[in-house]
């Protein structure tokens, strides 16, 4: 049988994005909840199981590198949906640069450019790309450190960010919102300034190969399946 790796994409408890890809024959006439059953056991991790249909989803990726969404369309995804490239580890040059994908994503979001808010999350971003560890403390280190930057308060920093969020998140239209639903823990309530901004670094992450290791569960059995 044809060998196909089966990548599984889900929200932990901690609201970060996860993955785990495992490659192995393809399997038919399975459901997609048992096939999450499945690759819990071989990630073995028992979260897995306990997930709702909203907080996981489950593609095929083919030997010719198209990618499937298990069990809700027989159609390659678009790679400007998910934009998932097997040579990606491979051949870093061919990625497309952070800061291109961060403003094609926040553009989708509805945050204009002319707002403060919108240059403050670019900030965020760029300093949560160049040092991972200020996604553990906004308050008291990302705030501060774009308050720096742009001569003005941390206070004034969450503010700005915030009501940003909230223009974007009231004027967001279904489509999006759905596509993003892996990345926010909840797409009905507004995300916090960190949900939110936690959530674009992980997208732009996963969109150029560059998922950061302490937000990433991502194991590939290679020698067990391959011949």
């Amino acid at each position: 049988m044809e060998l196909v790796k089966y990548l599984l994409v889900w929200v932990d408890g901690n609201c970060s994005m996860q993955k785990f890809i495992v490659q192995m024959e393809e399997l038919q006439d399975i459901s997609i909840h048992d096939l999450r059953t499945l690759v819990s056991i071989l990630a073995n991790n028992e979260e897995l199981t306990k997930l709702s249909d909203s907080q996981f989803q489950i593609f095929k990726i083919t030997p010719e590198g198209d990618v499937h969404s298990v069990g809700c369309t027989s159609a390659p995804v678009k790679k400007s949906v998910m934009a998932i490239d097997l040579k990606a580890d491979k051949d870093p040059q061919t990625q497309p640069p952070f800061e291109s994908e961060l403003r094609n994503i926040l553009h989708e979001l509805g945050i204009a450019k002319h707002l403060k808010g919108y240059r403050y999350i670019v900030e965020a971003l760029q300093e949560m790309n160049r040092d991972p560890k200020t996604t553990k403390n906004f308050t008291n280190v990302l705030y501060p450190l774009i308050a720096e930057q742009f001569k003005t308060t941390p206070s004034c920093v969450e503010r700005t960010i915030r009501h940003a969020i909230e223009a974007s998140w009231s004027n967001m239209n279904r489509a999006t919102t759905e596509k993003y639903q892996l990345y926010f823990s909840n797409i009905v309530k507004r995300p916090s300034n960190r949900e939110f901004i936690v959530a674009i670094f992980d997208h732009i992450s996963f969109e150029i190969g560059r998922l950061e290791q302490t937000s990433v569960n991502m194991k590939v059995i290679d020698e067990r399946y391959s011949a």
